[in-house]
């Protein structure tokens, strides 16, 4: 969490209802902070479904196993949904390899995977005005990492091995002009990394490494609009990060927190048709 940086292969499809794209500047209009563009996940409930049952499973080369199972029960005040996935492969393709000299046809090794997870939602309302939303997210990820195309040294073993859980709960509140939202939300993720030089007398242990990262997640959020001519727009997010990361191989150490605090705020108007500012 401090560089900002998310393994996009860590987040299962099958929990994705929405995906959008900001790019660049234009992630200011969602948050503070996101210069640099940012993708916005989002789900929603269809209030006018009382149940759902969906069952999706792919075979598909390589030993590719893929499950997807969907649950949901509801009517116009509340709605729950729960998603259970399973995906595994062993990878192992075949590709002609122009990373050696002479070329020749190879097998990729090493480099199966399996990921499974599940994602719990709860969405509550009432009045027509307020709304709650909860979310509970976890996942356990592993895969093998395979030498280089062009690697004919000693053989290695390496792999990395995720585990995650993430919390989330909103409260909205929509009247006519005024929109009222708190957020707040809890990620925990654990990575470990192995890589080991493996020869036929010893095998030499290169990093043995494991990170825990939380974070802690706080926004408020209030809108006010006025017809289609006056859009004001404010929040504060306050956020909090720690990071714990220790290599037994190397013996190196790294312990860290960072405290966020950012605001921002926004006021678009409408002239008429054709003519607008913010």
């Amino acid at each position: 969490p401090m560089r900002g940086d998310i393994d996009f292969s860590l987040i299962p499809v099958y929990f994705i209802d929405e995906l959008s794209l900001l790019h660049g500047g234009s992630s200011l209009s969602r948050t503070s902070g996101g210069l640099g563009g940012s993708i916005q996940i989002n789900n929603n409930p269809d209030w006018e479904k009382h149940g759902d049952f969906i069952y999706v499973q792919d075979i598909e080369s390589f030993n590719t196993f893929k499950e997807f199972i969907q649950i949901g029960l509801g009517n116009k005040q509340a709605q729950f949904t729960t998603r259970l996935f399973h995906d595994q492969s062993e990878n192992n393709f075949p590709f002609h390899n122009y990373g050696v000299l002479p070329y020749r046809e190879d097998v990729q090794e090493n480099a199966d995977y399996r990921k499974y997870g599940f994602l719990h939602e709860f969405y509550y309302r009432w009045n027509n005005k307020h709304q709650v939303d909860i979310r509970l997210w976890g996942g356990h990820h592993f895969r093998n990492l395979p030498q280089l195309m062009s690697d004919e040294g000693q053989n290695r073993t390496e792999y990395q091995e995720n585990e995650e859980i993430k919390a989330q709960l909103k409260w909205k509140y929509r009247s006519e002009n005024i929109k009222w939202e708190v957020f707040g939300a809890y990620n925990n993720h654990q990575l470990h990394y192995f890589r080991s030089s493996n020869t036929e007398e010893i095998n030499f242990e290169n990093f043995n490494s494991t990170s825990f990262e939380k974070s802690y997640m706080n926004q408020l959020l209030f809108q006010y609009k006025y017809k289609e001519i006056l859009n004001l727009e404010s929040t504060v997010d306050v956020n909090y990060h720690t990071v714990k990361v220790r290599d037994k191989s190397t013996e190196i150490y790294y312990n860290n927190n960072r405290r966020e605090v950012f605001w921002m705020g926004q006021l678009n108007v409408a002239f008429n048709e054709k003519t607008s500012a913010f």
